[in-house]
């Protein structure tokens, strides 16, 4: 335990002055060696590795929260990987280097699947973050713990029911091979809240104009959800165009979508969805089970474009919608 100095002060009155100031100064130094000594016994650091698919900026961004608020937990000492600069031989000097960590954060699905999948070491903590349908990824780990890039269709249903009380036909733009559980999921969720599918269902770019004409003039809103063959940001940009020649308005999930003139937008904020992760990594290193969890996000309605398409809005029915910036 640390020197006390009180326990010296009994004697310091039998001493001159200038043995007082050695003792005294002793002592301090000899307090000071040994608490630290006891203070770095008491705190060994816990390697956390994060590895990143891409340098992108939605990644860069979580990554951003996700190590400011990692900074503030206890003992962690952090080293960041990115995925995208190792080929071949350096995959496989990456894995033995991963397998010396405590834990594992992954951002990014190609990063989820490769610390999932690609390491043989199976029973350590892992964490996966901004990976949308991780089920998909993670095939044995149904219990893993992260965020996924999914808000949950019911939410989603509530707010265009009470922001949009008008608009009841929600067309949705998707690639069966990739979203069929993810649109079955929206379609019950939109008949709670009295609100009807219209599937539009494509394989490739080219059926994407052709399944809209077709349906234009019998849905009252376009919803876009992530979606690996509708993901072109000129294509994007082409049929919200469209939408807005034909007085439709459109549903999207990001700030582009919002730029681009989207009535209503779904937009996730990636820096506290990497606040949230280290959060989930410090429930995770104390034995507290997680699993998935919501991502953080905010509705911004595009007041100009609504009013340009006539389009009814209650924002008293919606208290979770803003107005965008």
């Amino acid at each position: 335990m640390p020197f006390s100095l009180n326990a010296y002060a009994a004697y310091f009155k039998h001493l001159s002055a200038g043995m007082v100031i050695t003792v005294f100064g002793l002592v301090i130094i000899l307090n000071t060696i040994f608490s630290g000594s006891f203070a770095s016994a008491k705190e060994p650091l816990t390697l956390v590795a994060i590895v990143v698919s891409q340098q992108i900026r939605p990644y860069l961004k979580a990554l951003e929260g996700l190590s400011d608020e990692a900074a503030s937990g206890p003992g962690l000492d952090i080293s960041r990987f990115y995925l995208e600069k190792y080929q071949g031989r350096q995959l496989d000097a990456l894995k033995k280097d991963l397998s010396g960590f405590d834990l594992l954060i992954a951002v990014g699905p190609e990063a989820a699947g490769f610390i999932w999948n690609d390491l043989n070491k199976k029973n350590f903590l892992r964490i996966y973050s901004m990976v949308l349908e991780p089920e998909n990824i993670i095939k044995y780990d149904f219990d893993c713990c992260g965020i996924a890039l999914e808000i949950p269709a019911d939410i989603q249903m509530k707010i265009i029911a009470g922001c949009l009380p008008g608009s009841h036909r929600i067309g949705i733009l998707y690639d069966p091979l990739y979203n069929a559980a993810n649109v079955r999921q929206v379609e019950q969720s939109a008949a709670k809240f009295g609100l009807k599918i219209v599937p539009l269902r494509v394989s490739s770019k080219k059926e994407i104009f052709p399944a809209l004409s077709n349906n234009w003039d019998i849905i009252d809103l376009l919803f876009f959800v992530p979606d690996r063959t509708v993901i072109s940001e000129s294509l994007v940009q082409h049929i919200i165009k469209q939408a807005l020649l034909r007085g439709v308005p459109v549903i999207g999930y990001n700030r582009f979508f919002y730029e681009c003139g989207a009535t209503l937008v779904f937009a996730l904020d990636y820096r506290e969805i990497g606040k949230d992760t280290a959060r989930l990594a410090f429930k995770a290193l104390k034995g507290k089970k997680c699993v998935k969890a919501t991502p953080v996000f905010q509705a911004w309605l595009n007041v100009r474009t609504a009013r340009l398409l006539g389009i009814k809005y209650e924002l008293k029915l919606c208290p979770e919608v803003i107005v965008g910036p």
